[in-house]
């Protein structure tokens, strides 16, 4: 058996040599295409295909049992992120990128013991001091359920932990062995703690403990959490939390093992009635640089919060230009999504046009889900009435005009 993709070089082989053998194939390389099939040989066999869509949306897993997870502290890098630092609402005036050798030294510097001090005492549960370097990091968890869940009585929270992170074992010992016992038991193995409780409260209560940044890193991805009853796995609330604000996080976009990359800097809004956007600065994002896979006019019917990012359901108004999504047409819901250290936002009931690459994630409905980026155009349409109307507007509207019409029709060919 030989599965392909349509305009792709990938090839996966499945090879069945002995009467009435199963052989279960995991086609990773090659999700989220058509795919074609071929098989070569002599017998009869039957070839069951399973699709799945992951989603990135977990609230509603999250109704009836509630996780919260939080860090404080100074991540370290190994290099600096180089993006526009004024598109974020991480960073202010203040934080913007210094000379490179004045932020070599920074980094070099360890933290005073006014910082160690301030770190550690902002914590809620006070587990004593320790004889190890002290924990740079504060890890705040927690959780809180509905009582019409009648939970069997033990829950367990599964926390992975940020990249280069290990958690203080000596703060969960004595979370572990206070008299209030706040949890009962606890595990850690490489990069994940397991934290255990005999009662999960009703109200929302916290538990506190430090964590050590090992290795300096580059890009500081969020992580997953996840509250689950022990004897009934299934009845979950998965979350992902982030690095603490102010530092360079970089995001993924993922749909179960299926991630976009977010890495790219934060995507900047158009002016319409700015003098340096013009039907010519559109055409030359679209066609030469960076070039983009859709361009399309929506408007914006629903904002919402969902992980790291902010999603925009919107109404397909018309679809200037499609590529990988072909069931996409005039009256169509796509979701659009930004980091939420991104400055730029879509509101409500208002007109865009949108230009950028195809996504690779789907949302709940199977449909991809487009990121906000660097590479997209994202420009709130004039109001074609009666501002487009007074003389010093004009020339704004027409040259917006042009380009949806000649765009639609002819593409990067005009």
């Amino acid at each position: 058996m030989e599965f392909t993709v349509p305009g792709r070089a990938e090839t996966e082989k499945v090879s069945i040599f002995k009467k009435g053998e199963c052989v279960e194939e995991d086609l990773k390389r090659l999700v989220g295409n058509e795919i074609r099939v071929r098989a070569n040989g002599e017998g009869l066999a039957k070839l069951q295909v399973v699709k799945v869509y992951h989603t990135l949306d977990t609230e509603q897993s999250c109704q009836r049992l509630a996780l919260k997870v939080q860090v404080e502290g100074k991540v370290t890098y190994t290099e600096e992120v180089l993006e526009d630092y004024s598109a974020y609402e991480d960073y202010g005036p203040a934080a913007k990128p210094e000379g490179e050798a004045r932020r070599r030294k920074k980094r070099e510097e360890p933290l005073s013991e006014i910082e160690w001090f301030d770190a550690r005492t902002r914590r809620r549960r006070d587990t004593g001091q320790s004889d190890k370097p002290p924990a740079a990091f504060t890890y705040t968890v927690c959780i809180s359920h509905d009582p019409s869940m009648n939970l069997s009585g033990m829950a367990i929270v599964d926390i992975t932990l940020l990249s280069g992170f290990e958690v203080d074992t000596e703060d969960l010992d004595k979370l572990k062995d206070l008299s209030d016992q706040y949890i009962s038991h606890y595990e850690t193995t490489q990069g994940r703690v397991l934290l255990y409780f005999d009662e999960v409260p009703v109200l929302e209560d916290c538990v506190q403990f430090g964590a050590r940044q090992t290795v300096p890193i580059g890009l500081v991805q969020p992580a997953s959490a996840t509250f689950y009853d022990y004897y009934e796995p299934g009845r979950r609330c998965t979350v992902f939390y982030s690095a603490p604000r102010r530092s360079a996080m970089v995001s993924t976009l993922c749909s179960g093992e299926v991630c976009q990359c977010a890495e790219k800097p934060c995507y900047k809004e158009r002016k319409s009635y700015d003098t340096e956007v013009s039907k010519k600065t559109r055409v030359d994002h679209a066609c030469y640089f960076p070039t983009v896979q859709y361009g399309y006019t929506v408007e914006v019917v629903n904002v919402s919060q969902v992980s790291n990012f902010e999603k925009y359901q919107a109404t397909v108004i018309s679809v200037l230009r499609a590529n990988s999504d072909e069931g996409v047409a005039p009256g169509a819901i796509r979701t659009f999504a930004k980091r939420n250290q991104c400055k730029g936002e879509l509101k409500a009931g208002k007109k865009y046009l949108i230009m950028g690459n195809d996504g690779l994630t789907t949302d709940t409905r199977g449909h991809l889900q487009y990121l906000l980026d660097s590479v997209s155009w994202v420009e709130e349409l004039p109001d074609f009435g009666s501002k487009c109307d007074a003389k010093r507007y004009r020339r704004y509207c027409d040259e917006m005009k042009g380009f949806l019409a000649d765009y639609q029709i002819d593409g990067c060919k005009q």
